[in-house]
């Protein structure tokens, strides 16, 4: 769960794969913090970093783009650096968040490979990522122009509330006391997936 959020859009791809793979809610909640506690490391450092190496701004958004994993962290940072890296930052990670849909559906085929000899009955409705159909047809009607272009703010607005309330969600069922109980084993996942993805991007893109 954890090398599927880094690798791909954070916590919203660790919340959408999560069904498929019939995480239990300790698992998801879990994976989710150690994302976002490196989303801040990765906010406050690349910046920094940028700057040291006098990094141009479309390769600084590039980079962190591709190495950081939350949306909301990648706009901060790239921003923070200058407009021109903010704009290049976010069209990479939106592209990143695309491959939630065959990710997942390959999670999809996966479960099916893995089921097809048990004898138990597999609910189609249960291992279907159903979101995906939706957000795949919204993202049709909207490129096709159906949406009226005023509607387009408070729809993204609206989407980011509900994501933030999900999340939250997750949130509330992370204790200190489960970070105790797993060691360091989470953190130190996060970490090393977070690495190795910041430093194989910043020497292929710089």
């Amino acid at each position: 769960m954890i090398g599927f959020g880094t690798a791909i859009c954070g916590g919203s791809a660790i919340a959408a794969a999560s069904p498929i793979l019939e995480a239990k809610e300790e698992e998801v909640a879990l994976s989710i913090s150690t994302i976002f506690f490196f989303n801040i490391v990765a906010l406050l450092l690349f910046p920094f970093l940028g700057h040291l190496f006098q990094m141009p701004d479309l390769v600084f958004g590039t980079w962190a783009g591709t190495a950081i994993n939350d949306t909301s962290s990648v706009v901060a940072a790239g921003y923070s650096f200058s407009q021109k890296a903010g704009d290049m930052a976010t069209i990479v990670k939106l592209s990143r968040a695309l491959m939630i849909v065959p990710a997942c559906l390959l999670f999809v085929f996966y479960r099916f490979q893995k089921e097809k000899g048990v004898k138990t009955q597999l609910r189609i409705t249960k291992i279907v990522p159903w979101f995906i159909l939706w957000f795949s047809l919204a993202s049709l009607l909207s490129s096709l122009g159906i949406f009226p272009k005023e509607m387009i703010p408070y729809a993204k607005l609206f989407s980011q509330w509900l994501m933030a309330m999900a999340l939250f969600a997750i949130g509330t069922k992370v204790s200190f006391e489960q970070f105790y109980r797993t060691g360091l084993a989470p953190l130190l996942t996060g970490f090393l997936a977070w690495l190795a993805v910041s430093l194989v991007s910043f020497f292929l893109i710089w």
